[in-house]
């Protein structure tokens, strides 16, 4: 509950590194999580068989994200651009059906995260308490970026956390760069308050 309150903080977590660190940590708590329930000896809450179509799609998306970035597909499949710069340096150079390998791994690597979250959430929010704990913990956590959103813009503070930013008036994006990501993570909090 506590990475996910605090997801949004850093520049609503559009930069790389951020995204990746949380990655990690996500990753880290699964796998905690994980370990945990093996030493007590016990299955999870909820086993992937129970959700195995859900899991199944999961993972073919995952696997056709992976095929795109390596080089073991068929030739034909291949992005054009990657035979004429082999041609244009004289090199040998692997190509793939992706031109932007960098990107497709931060997207799997995003996918990877979103399971993960997922997958904590599922196995802690069976019971109803907790359920309703993980939900005002989101309510709560978008609560208090709106008022210091709010508090920038009534303050007239040209500023993200610790960065000046050049912002027209009347924006209002609280610990987010991008307005427009603001108000859907404000408009998912308000999903969470009306659940």
């Amino acid at each position: 509950m506590g990475l996910i309150m605090l997801a949004p903080l850093p520049f609503g977590m559009v930069h790389t590194l951020f995204q990746a660190f949380f990655a990690c940590m996500m990753m880290s708590l699964l796998a905690a999580y994980c370990i945990i329930r093996l030493k007590e000896g016990k299955k999870p809450d909820v086993s992937l068989r129970r959700i195995w179509p859900e899991t199944l799609g999961f993972l073919l998306v995952l696997g056709w994200g992976m095929l795109q970035m390596s080089s073991l597909s068929p030739e034909s499949w291949h992005h054009p651009m990657w035979a004429e710069t082999a041609e244009a340096l004289d090199m040998d150079i692997k190509s793939s059906i992706s031109l932007a390998r960098g990107a497709g791994f931060e997207s799997i690597m995003r996918l990877l995260t979103y399971g993960a979250v997922f997958l904590m959430a599922l196995q802690f929010a069976r019971d109803r308490k907790r359920a309703g704990i993980l939900i005002w913990t989101i309510v709560a956590a978008g609560i208090i970026y709106a008022i210091y959103g709010l508090v920038l813009y009534f303050g007239k503070f040209e500023m993200i956390l610790w960065v000046e930013i050049d912002s027209p008036p009347g924006n209002v994006s609280g610990t987010f760069i991008n307005r427009n990501n603001f108000a859907n993570y404000l408009g998912l909090v308000i999903l969470c308050t009306v659940g």
